[in-house]
């Protein structure tokens, strides 16, 4: 897997973009998260929180989070 980072940047109550192939990734585990996810997913240290049944995307810290393209 190759990753294609955006240089797009985060807000703290800015649009959350979504996609089958646009991930999350914590700075701070290193960890990716799906910004799509089937299930309820997060990172290991729980920076990024994807709450599927609420279509809620939560994220402690947007200056920890780069989003990518796996390519």
């Amino acid at each position: 897997m190759s990753k294609e980072y955006l240089n797009e940047e985060l807000t703290e109550y800015g649009p959350r973009p979504a996609g089958p192939e646009l991930y999350y990734e914590c700075t701070i585990c290193g960890e990716g998260v799906h910004s799509m996810p089937k299930d309820n997913a997060t990172c290991k240290c729980f920076n990024i929180i994807v709450d599927v049944d609420a279509s809620r995307l939560a994220i402690t810290s947007v200056n920890n989070v780069r989003l990518f393209y796996r390519t």
